[in-house]
C-alpha cells in the first residue's frame, strides 16, 4: 500500500498528502526557532490517505482511505498481514513452500507539524517449489568409492 499516486504501481502502502492552500504564519518566541507548535492541528496529517498499490484485489485499501494518526500503525500492519496470508494461501495452492516472509512498516516526519507518522508498509515473500526424491534421480550420487 502506498501514497495514492496515479500511475504508481509499487506494492507498498504510503499516505497521500493533500496540497496546502496556504501556509499560516505564527509569532515565534525567541529561542524556539526550529520547533513545531505542540497543540496545533495539522491539515496535512488530518488529510493523509492510504491506498494499496499492489496487484492483489482481495486486500483492504483499494481506494484512498483516510486514517487517523492513531489508527495508521495498526491498520497498515493489519493490511500487510492480509498480503502475508494471501501469499501463504497462494503458495499452498500451487504446491510451493514459503521460505521467508517479512513485513516492514515505514515511518516519516510530517513536514508541516513535525510529528512522526506511519508512511507505509511493505510485505516480502519468498517461496520455493517442492522437490521430490524422484526429481533428483540421476543428479545426486549417494555412494562413496
Amino acid at each position: 500500500m502506498e501514497v495514492y499516486r496515479p500511475g504508481n504501481a509499487l506494492p507498498q502502502i504510503y499516505p497521500q498528502a493533500q496540497p496546502r492552500e496556504g501556509t499560516p504564519t505564527q509569532e515565534v518566541e525567541p529561542g524556539t526557532e526550529g520547533t513545531f507548535p505542540k497543540d496545533s492541528s495539522c491539515k496535512t496529517c488530518e488529510n493523509r490517505k492510504y491506498q494499496d498499490r499492489s496487484d492483489d484485489p482481495s486486500v483492504s485499501f483499494q481506494t484512498p482511505t483516510k486514517l487517523s494518526p492513531g489508527q495508521a500503525a495498526s491498520m497498515v500492519r493489519s493490511h500487510e498481514y492480509e498480503h502475508v496470508r494471501n501469499e501463504q494461501n497462494s503458495a499452498q495452492r500451487d504446491g510451493r513452500e514459503v521460505v521467508y516472509q517479512s513485513v516492514v512498516l515505514h515511518g516519516g516526519i510530517c513536514s508541516d507539524c513535525g510529528k512522526p507518522y506511519i508512511s507505509g508498509g511493505q510485505t516480502k515473500t519468498v517461496t520455493k517449489g517442492s522437490v521430490h526424491q524422484e526429481d533428483l534421480k540421476g543428479q545426486v550420487l549417494d555412494e562413496y568409492i
